[in-house]
């Protein structure tokens, strides 16, 4: 049985797997590091990559991807709730893939063919840095109605991915949405 309970998964989760957030004793000095980490990331590499007009857009959007990590990629619904094509919404996320800050994974079936056209779910790809967009901190996480299943399963979600690089099996990640019944 592990002695580990609540508060110390929230910890790690917050606390991410980037080395410099994790040398980081306090929970203000790594929020300082993954701002300057998301600014750098926005202005400096993504614009190697492409091109963005509006890296204001891209932020937005990434706060809006990280508080609803764990959840459906449904770029309709993201492109209405920023006021944003849905062009741009999806080219945004496509390089936000790109530069490994989000992962999307894709939805399980037994039909490849229903698999490919299904909605993938949302990774953030260090669960510390999603907790910081979303808006979690350790005193906000520590209250019993925080909303941080997403991000514990995103950590989960994480840490498995992670470990499938080195699997000597070809094992792939996916995820099952249960239809509502009626």
């Amino acid at each position: 049985m592990s002695r580990l309970r609540r508060p110390d998964y929230l910890d790690r989760a917050l606390r991410g797997g980037y080395p410099e957030a994790v040398r980081r004793p306090s929970h203000r000095r790594r929020a300082r590091f993954f701002e300057s980490y998301i600014s750098d990331l926005i202005n400096r590499d993504v614009k190697q990559v492409s091109d963005i007009e509006r890296p204001a857009d891209m932020r937005r959007l990434l706060n809006v991807l990280c508080g609803r990590m764990g959840s459906l990629v449904v770029i309709d619904n993201i492109s209405q709730g920023l006021g944003l094509p849905r062009s741009t919404v999806k080219r945004y996320i496509d390089l936000l893939e790109l530069v490994y800050v989000i992962r999307r994974i894709p939805a399980w079936s037994s039909n490849v063919t229903t698999r490919a056209v299904a909605t993938p779910n949302l990774l953030v790809v260090d669960s510390g840095l999603g907790g910081h967009l979303a808006g979690l901190s350790p005193s906000r996480a520590a209250d019993v109605t925080a909303p941080v299943g997403p991000l514990l399963e995103n950590f989960v979600l994480g840490e498995l991915a992670r470990q499938l690089t080195w699997s000597e099996e070809p094992v792939r990640l996916y995820h099952f949405e249960a239809l509502p019944t009626r």
